[in-house]
């Protein structure tokens, strides 16, 4: 429906000069090898955090996204403006 079109998920690959009102961000990387695949390309990054107007909520394993140089620097920046919000989950790669 077309009110809900604002709304709608988008991809970085497809979002290119288009924005929505709010993003939902799953970067869906967890690992002990702290490969980030697919979002470890800093394009990718920019045109994700730069697409929302009003609201920008991301999802990810900081312990595997800090080890992207741009990423680390993302998350930094976000704690430092108070925008990080851990979920309180222990390291899930600690040893049991």
């Amino acid at each position: 429906r077309k009110e809900l079109l604002p709304y709608l998920p988008i991809s970085p690959h497809i979002s290119q000069g288009r924005e929505k009102e709010l993003i939902l961000i799953s970067t869906v990387r967890a690992n002990r090898r702290r490969a980030l695949g697919f979002v470890a390309d800093a394009r990718r990054l920019n045109v994700m955090i730069t697409r929302a107007r009003r609201g920008l909520v991301l999802f990810g394993a900081a312990e595997t996204l800090e080890a992207d140089d741009d990423w680390r620097a993302y998350l930094r920046w976000l704690r430092r403006h108070k925008c990080y919000v851990p979920l309180g989950a222990p390291n899930i790669f600690a040893p049991p």
